[in-house]
């Protein structure tokens, strides 16, 4: 499956492919379409075999044979001095399938290699397009530097950026890519993620790097804190009894804190649960059966850590008169006179709040574009009560 991002949405998208020789000598006029599954809506997911009534078939593909196949019908098809990489399937904006191929050559004599263009095959026709500048090309296509490319000049920078005689002797602010790596979108532009460790110390990030997969402009961020493998070990041992394995996290800003943000799944691979770790301290984590729900946990976490610097832009005031309080677990819900909103409250938030009842006015504040059934309420004030 290759990531994509469409006019509405993030997705991944795979081509059906024959499975063998002879299936392929059964559909030699091609595969009939491709697989499209929303990254951000489970239950959109979808068989695409036909564009505005016309059927899709998929004839060059990377399980095709002879001529068909992608890899070898590009390189002789004018490509024989040209070497190739990056092979990724994107669908243009009106859902047409496509092969996006880099091209890349030697800076130096053994080495150096740089990404010199892309090649764009139509999947259907073999219609092949040549770019030799990113900006040229169309819209719709994201991703043209390969990955281990990118890596690979990321790990030259970090280890020779103050010289090769310091990779020797003293070896100053040497670092390099984590492990792990993802990619993010950022205004719709399509970023590769990696953090970054020092040499010395695996354990902990010095800072992380984004760099754009098609015109590759790369940003060096320093923040130090967990390396994602820790943030990932911290979220499952949230969750150690339910044996749940967290997906590689993304980095996200939430409530102006550094955050690592990852699914925890089952071992059948199906999303249980969320989970919010602070970059900066992994103790400080927060799940939840919803992304919302997990998010005003953090809020709560960071609140109490005294992590949230400036709330007043995370916050908003609500006062009213209660029509309905319960208690149940630990929480107290409410709902408010000529209020549609339902709100619910931590029993520790206020020592008060045993001493509410119905009629009394009140003033709260609640974390801000709030979406779910219950809003979390992060201060509480009887104003009926002195």
């Amino acid at each position: 499956y290759y990531m994509i991002s469409t006019k509405d949405d993030l997705a991944w998208v795979a081509p059906l492919e024959p499975r063998n020789f002879f299936k392929w000598l059964e559909n030699r006029q091609g595969s009939p379409g491709y697989v499209y599954v929303s990254a951000t809506n489970p239950n959109d997911i979808k068989l695409v075999q036909d564009i505005n009534g016309k059927d899709i078939h998929i004839k060059y593909s990377k399980n095709s044979f002879f001529l068909n196949e992608i890899k070898r019908y590009t390189y002789l098809h004018g490509n024989m001095f040209n070497a190739l990489s990056n092979f990724s399937f994107e669908i243009d904006d009106q859902g047409r399938p496509y092969w996006v191929v880099a091209t890349y050559q030697p800076t130096i004599v053994f080495g150096g290699y740089n990404t010199t263009g892309a090649i764009i095959i139509d999947a259907q026709t073999g219609k092949i397009t040549k770019y030799d500048n990113v900006n040229k090309m169309p819209s719709w296509i994201e991703r043209v530097q390969p990955k281990q490319l990118v890596k690979e000049q990321i790990s030259s920078w970090g280890a020779y950026k103050n010289g090769f005689l310091n990779t020797i002797f003293g070896q100053k602010e040497m670092i390099k890519p984590t492990d792990g790596s993802s990619y993010a979108y950022i205004n719709g532009k399509p970023y590769f993620y990696t953090g970054m460790s020092s040499i010395t110390n695996d354990d902990s990030t010095v800072g992380f790097m984004l760099v754009n997969t098609l015109t590759k402009d790369t940003s060096f961020y320093r923040i130090s804190g967990a390396t994602e493998e820790a943030a990932m070990n911290s979220a499952q041992g949230e969750l150690q009894q339910y044996n749940y394995q967290a997906s590689f996290p993304i980095l996200v800003n939430t409530y102006n804190t550094p955050s690592y943000f990852m699914t925890l799944k089952d071992k059948d691979g199906l999303i249980k649960q969320y989970a919010f770790v602070s970059v900066e301290n992994y103790n400080i984590v927060a799940t939840g059966t919803s992304i919302k729900k997990a998010q005003a946990n953090y809020y709560n976490i960071l609140n109490d850590n005294n992590k949230l610097s400036d709330k007043s832009n995370l916050e908003v005031e609500v006062t009213g008169q209660i029509e309905r309080i319960n208690y149940i677990k630990d929480h107290y819900y409410l709902k408010l006179k000529d209020n549609n909103n339902l709100y619910i409250i931590r029993s520790d938030i206020s020592t008060i709040l045993p001493f509410t009842k119905i009629g009394d006015k009140v003033t709260f504040k609640v974390i801000k574009e709030q979406n779910e059934t219950y809003q979390q309420i992060t201060k509480f004030k009887n104003n009926t009560l002195q």
